[in-house]
């Protein structure tokens, strides 16, 4: 095990708890309240800061790779990603000849829209791609979101959390240390999908190394954060393959990624 390992396992154990309730509080607190104090004091908060430091890990840049390679970008497309952060996503974007644009509701990341996902201050399908990587399930009312990328875009790919990690299991109380919002199956969110005017064109399972992580047991989620390093990566990379894109492998691994086309008679 690496030293960066084990000094993020030991700096995870050590957060204070209380703390990081407060902080996922405040944007919970954003959208009931619509105060923009809340949103800055989550956006300011050092744990969301710290998320985004660096580069992408091996894990983000697996999924990145999947995701662009089912979207089959072409030269001059335009994608816009929604909950950019530091545009991590940029590079696998512009490799294949495509406009990359981050839009984020964070000043601190510098996006290049600074917008909130529910209320998109863009025109009608104008760009030919959205992605919510890690986003829907993380606001009140998914159903906006959704709405409104299939307003702006042509195509969408969207990637959320699975039922094979615990804290998603739709039948559990959610955690109040989870920053998930929203808890469904993924037939649910493709039906999501498919009620707002979209066809899905491809549905594919992410990550099948355990996940054991489970509300405030501190030892569980510390051995989580192993099941992400290079070995159990080298075992996901055999098993994905083989089971990801087809049933009921898909819908086992961690998250579940979904890719579909908008239709114009709903915009």
């Amino acid at each position: 095990m690496s030293i960066e390992v084990i000094k993020e396992i030991t700096e995870y154990l050590g957060r204070d708890r209380e703390k990081y309730k407060e902080f996922l509080t405040e944007m919970k607190k954003y959208h009931e309240h619509k105060d923009k104090r809340h949103l800055k004091a989550f956006y300011d908060n050092e744990y969301y800061q710290r998320i985004y430091k660096g580069t992408p890990n091996a894990r983000l840049d697996r999924k990145f790779k999947i995701i662009t390679r089912l979207m089959k970008l072409k030269q001059g497309e335009t994608v816009l990603d929604i909950g950019c952060a530091t545009k991590w996503l940029k590079p696998y974007i512009t490799q294949y000849g495509a406009t990359y644009v981050g839009l984020d509701m964070s000043k601190n990341f510098r996006p290049d829209v600074v917008a909130d996902a529910q209320v998109l201050p863009i025109k009608n399908r104008v760009f030919d791609w959205v992605v919510l990587a890690d986003v829907i399930e993380h606001v009140p009312n998914p159903q906006n979101v959704i709405t409104e990328t299939v307003r702006v875009a042509k195509g969408i790919a969207a990637v959320v959390p699975n039922l094979y990690h615990l804290n998603s299991l739709t039948f559990l109380p959610s955690s109040p240390y989870d920053g998930h919002l929203n808890k469904m199956t993924p037939k649910r969110w493709n039906k999501m999908l498919e009620d707002n005017g979209v066809r899905i064109l491809a549905t594919r399972g992410f990550m099948y190394t355990p996940s054991v992580s489970f509300y405030s047991i501190k030892l569980l989620e510390a051995i989580d954060l192993v099941f992400g390093t290079k070995p159990f990566l080298l075992i996901n990379d055999l098993l994905d393959p083989l089971i990801s894109e087809r049933a009921p492998g898909k819908y086992l691994g961690q998250e579940f990624i979904i890719v579909g086309e908008t239709c114009a008679t709903n915009v």
